[in-house]
């Protein structure tokens, strides 16, 4: 990893988390002006799991923590809630490109779909 790098490690193609939070590191960058570059890696891959070894981690996905703790997650459920969030505490993305489901997801959003995992590991 360069020291003007920041790796986004998840899904390829990304999902809405990882997408949503290299949309907003990438505004900041820009913002800043900062010559940084950002990286998404496949957590299948070999460079995101030799960085997570480093750490003593090993990559995966929210399904992953989810089935490790025995936590049964209702993903339709998850997904009713992005597309029935109140998006007025979105944090504004530029829309570089083209609209992604990233552009329906917020804080809120990601806090509450991850509430289970976090109640478990408290």
């Amino acid at each position: 990893m360069d020291a003007q790098e920041i790796w986004i490690i998840g899904t390829e193609p990304p999902c809405p988390r990882c997408d949503y939070l290299t949309r907003m590191v990438k505004d900041v960058i820009s913002d800043l002006g900062l010559p940084v570059s950002v990286r998404h890696l496949n957590y299948k891959g070999e460079e995101a799991r030799q960085f997570a070894i480093t750490y003593g981690l090993e990559p995966g996905t929210a399904k992953d923590v989810a089935r490790k703790l025995s936590v049964g997650v209702d993903w339709d459920k998850v997904h009713a809630m992005i597309d029935d969030l109140d998006h007025t505490d979105s944090v504004s993305i530029k829309e570089s490109c083209c609209s992604t489901i990233a552009s329906r997801w917020s804080p809120t959003g990601t806090g509450r779909a991850a509430a289970p995992l976090r109640d478990k590991v408290s």
